[in-house]
């Protein structure tokens, strides 16, 4: 759905608010109303303004914490694409900032990253993964 049928939905919403004239009805199409406002503007938000907010905490966390320490593993909420339709499955993973397989690490790391750049390429829904970052905890430099 597009941002011009959402308007369309909330203003043919608002209309047949205008011609009620049952207070209880009206209330049940205002509050209809608002659920339908609500969604649209979670829906107009939820990828663009949710993707560049996720990459601003990560670099601005990546920027802080890498004058201290050097950020080699990263948590993440991860969110898999339901390619079925059914419900999408969300967890907290660990991705590591670096291809370094390491034996007492193994159990432990969801992914391997190249560097921090693809770590970020991540959160775009067309990453090329079946999964993508949804959310973000933290850097650190061990386990």
């Amino acid at each position: 759905m597009n941002e011009e049928q959402r308007q369309q939905i909330v203003l043919d919403a608002i209309k047949e608010c205008a011609n009620v004239s049952d207070p209880v009805q009206y209330a049940r199409l205002n509050y209809r109303v608002y659920e339908v406002a609500m969604k649209a503007v979670e829906m107009a938000t939820s990828n663009d303004a949710k993707q560049n907010l996720i990459k601003k905490q990560m670099r601005d966390r990546y920027e802080f914490v890498k004058k201290q320490y050097n950020p080699i593993y990263a948590e993440v909420e991860v969110t898999f694409k339901d390619e079925m339709g059914g419900d999408d499955v969300s967890r907290t993973e660990i991705i590591k900032l670096t291809d370094n397989v390491m034996e007492n690490e193994d159990g432990h790391i969801f992914f391997y990253c190249m560097d921090f750049d693809e770590l970020l390429k991540l959160t775009e829904p067309n990453n090329g993964e079946d999964f993508v970052i949804t959310a973000f905890n933290d850097f650190y430099e061990t386990l």
